[in-house]
């Protein structure tokens, strides 16, 4: 009787472990995953169709050139420039 239980619990103990391996081994694979995925190469900036026009315009009126600059609100306050 007592080899019956200690062979139960050694199976036990066994499962348990395989079961935690199993687990770390899924876990390490999620944040080696997010890590890669991370580490990606930065996307290049959009560009506005017609924004080199724009900006070849302004750079040839120089001083001169009018600008709007427009008030925004943030997080419900004003912007104060």
């Amino acid at each position: 009787m007592r080899d019956r239980v200690g062979i139960e619990d050694t199976r036990q103990a066994v499962c348990t472990a395989l079961k935690t391996g199993v687990l770390g081994a899924l876990l390490v694979a999620l944040l080696a995953s997010g890590w890669t995925s991370a580490q990606e190469a930065p996307q290049e900036p959009r560009v506005v169709a017609g924004q080199d026009r724009m900006l070849e315009l302004m750079k040839s009126k120089g001083p001169e050139a009018s600008l709007t600059i427009l008030p925004i609100r943030l997080t419900g306050n004003p912007s104060i420039a």
